[in-house]
């Protein structure tokens, strides 16, 4: 029923796909076609009405940063024409429940409600997400999150949070900004991550403290495990601090923002300090440039906040451009900021919204207009930089937990479950590149404006290194996560009963919790006259042992050891000389663990600050059986070529000769 419609002469580069938007008509009549942010004449959005915004051409991206660029300089700002929030009132936790369900009922193909865990009391942690085809990570949609009412009593977060996602909603579709912010972003919003603490919170509280900490009296901003320091406040985490960290790290979270009261100013990483100090220690993170930068978008676009002048009647703090870095401050130990930082791939910065911690009713308006652009602004953020998507030369798949390392900048970050990724990056000339186990480095320089995010994708070769150092064994080159001790047994006891002739396995000791620490015996000829058995140990032969696992939060040389058994027995199956030779003159016995609590190690603790369980010094002065076991074991076989080495000593003294020589040199 249309009309034929050709369009010529269109241009396919090699970067981005083009934009080609066709106008059919109809025969003898013509209509305008929705546009792509649209829904058709007749569909409608459940019981909204139907979206009447018309998306200019050009890149989505590009136009998003445009609009934004008009709102970056609260001084200068552009005019909006969003339809406005009209209702300004504080909520508790069934208000703000139903406001969220409300609003995911009212917009069910744009909002999805969800609790990721409950407080102390019983009660939900609702995060409203927003986003254009809801419920799921999107291929290359950035994840975006804002966390207000960490402290109970700091609420203007908490309350510019709902009125952030009724904006959303109510102009998606409406206004080219938003719509293309929800095309564009997946936007999390959790209004509140304390509500326990809220409902003792009172209105009016200009400094207090009631109402601050959780139901069991814990700062949450303080209950993060720490990059430098633990503390007895964050030895163990509170269930709203295990839910947040459990979700931050169920997404490939980008950026995000937590929201706080009692100052205006925007802080940044890193809060804490490596060296234990009080007040003013300026402590930068190696990301400290884009960090500024992030903090100076939310600071700049605010009505007061840039002016650095936050609370002339309570203090005399003056923050230049409204910014801070958090340990020049004052120093937090296991503040959220940090651990998104350390333990993620997400930027995050605290923003201090307002001297008076909880404001009355009426002032509500006045906050929502200071702070509107700017959170607007700050989510615009999470499209600077580079992003792409980092795939296999020979399939084409994307590469999940690629690594993403920039030149310079002692910081990585990691790609998502389809080989998405994003870096954040101040405008500037870089040196890009990306790995996986298993595939070549690649590098790509990258020119990174102020604008959208440059596009940079990585197609990654397998690596020649197995095939030309390992034997090409593929178990060896598997890194998505570390074996579990039951997994270790099972490698091990598959490993010898393959290979009887060259491999033995033993339990050397049973943990405390009842799980075996296996041992490997590696020897040619195993078994036969001259090779030995379990106990059977008289040919010249000497025995090394390889130990891993001494201290539990110490998992990789337990990883280690168990891909050398493979490149040891793969090795001398196939006749390989060095590995032919090692295993002809010596008896290599291999521990992968010693220490029964190897999974109470925390995944990303470089420092081991975080590992609770006991090292292997505790456990000896303890008299662990497990571990007094193990050592009775090797000593024994110590002993035994001790006293053999001692006899043939007392040979040679006897009248020396080639052969003892040999044999004592062979020892």
């Amino acid at each position: 029923g249309y009309e034929d419609t050709v369009q010529k002469d269109i241009v396919v580069p090699s970067g981005e796909g083009v934009y080609v938007n066709v106008t059919l008509s109809r025969k003898g009549k013509a209509v305008a076609m929705p546009s792509a942010t649209s829904k058709g004449p007749e569909e409608k959005l459940e019981t909204t009405k139907e979206p009447v915004v018309t998306v200019p051409p050009g890149e989505p991206l590009d136009r998003l940063m445009s609009y934004l660029d008009g709102l970056k300089d609260f001084s200068h700002h552009s005019s909006t024409h969003f339809k406005e929030p009209s209702e300004f009132v504080h909520h508790n936790f069934q208000e703000m429940t139903k406001f969220l369900q409300d609003l995911a009922d009212k917009y069910p193909a744009l909002a999805k409600l969800t609790s990721i865990g409950q407080s102390v009391q019983g009660r939900d942690l609702w995060v409203l997400e927003i986003t254009e085809n809801p419920g799921q990570h999107m291929p290359g949609k950035p994840e975006f999150k804002y966390i207000g009412n960490m402290h109970g009593n700091e609420v203007v977060g908490r309350e510019l949070l709902l009125l952030l996602a009724q904006l959303l909603c109510e102009n998606y579709g409406q206004d080219d900004l938003v719509t293309l912010m929800l095309q564009q972003t997946r936007v999390h919003i959790m209004p509140s991550m304390n509500p326990d603490g809220y409902e003792k919170g009172r209105e009016g509280d200009v400094s207090g403290i009631r109402g601050r900490a959780n139901a069991n009296l814990v700062d949450l901003n303080r209950n993060f495990p720490g990059l430098f320091h633990n503390t007895s406040v964050n030895e163990r985490q509170e269930p709203e601090t295990l839910a947040v960290m459990r979700w931050s790290r169920s997404l490939p979270f980008v950026l995000s923002a937590n929201l706080h009261g009692g100052s205006l100013v925007a802080n940044y990483p890193y809060d804490d300090f490596e060296q234990e100090t009080g007040h003013g220690a300026f402590s930068p993170s190696p990301d400290n440039a884009l960090f500024k930068q992030l903090a100076e978008a939310y600071s700049l676009a605010h009505a007061k906040m840039h002016s650095g002048k936050p609370c002339p009647e309570i203090s005399g703090e003056y923050f230049p451009d409204g910014i801070t870095n958090g340990a020049q401050w004052y120093v937090v130990s296991g503040g959220m900021q940090d651990w998104n930082y350390g333990f993620t791939n997400d930027f995050e910065v605290t923003l201090e919204l307002g001297c008076v911690k909880y404001p009355m009713e009426s002032e509500l308006p006045k906050y929502w207009q200071a702070n509107k652009d700017s959170l607007l602004v700050y989510m615009g953020e999470v499209h600077k930089g580079v992003r792409g998507f980092i795939t296999d030369k020979q399939t084409g798949m994307g590469i999940f937990n690629a690594s993403v390392m920039v030149d310079g900048i002692e910081h990585e970050i990691f790609s998502a479950r389809d080989g998405d990724f994003w870096r954040l990056l101040t405008p500037g000339t870089y040196s890009v590149s990306a790995t996986a186990p298993g595939y070549d480095l690649q590098t790509i320089t990258v020119r990174v404006t102020s604008g959208a995010a440059v596009p940079v994708n990585f197609t990654l070769e397998r690596s020649s290194w197995s095939e030309d150092h390992d034997f090409d064994i593929k178990e060896n080159m598997r890194g998505h996560a570390y074996m579990s001790p039951h997994a270790i047994v099972e490698t091990l006891g598959y490993l010898a009963r393959t290979n009887p002739s060259v491999a033995a396995y033993e339990v050397l000791a049973e943990s405390s919790n009842r799980e075996n620490l296996p041992m490997l015996h590696l020897t040619k000829e195993l078994g036969s006259p001259g090779g030995g058995t379990d106990g059977l140990h008289r040919d010249d032969r000497p025995h090394v042992l390889l130990v891993a696992g001494i201290n539990g939060d110490a998992p990789v040389g337990s990883e280690v050891l168990v891909r050398l058994a493979r490149h040891l027995i793969t090795g001398f199956n196939r006749g390989e000389p060095v590995v032919t030779s090692i295993l002809s003159t010596s008896h290599v016995h291999i521990l992968p663990r010693v220490n029964g609590h190897s999974t109470a190690a925390h995944p990303g603790d470089c420092s081991g600050v975080n590992y609770t369980g006991p090292r292997f010094n505790d456990l000896v002065e303890s008299k662990d059986p497990v571990v007094a076991r193990c050592c009775r074991r090797c000593c024994r076989r110590c002993c035994r070529r001790l006293r053999k080495r001692r006899r043939i000593m007392k040979r040679g003294r006897g009248g020396g000769g080639e052969i003892r020589r040999r044999e004592i040199h062979g020892l």
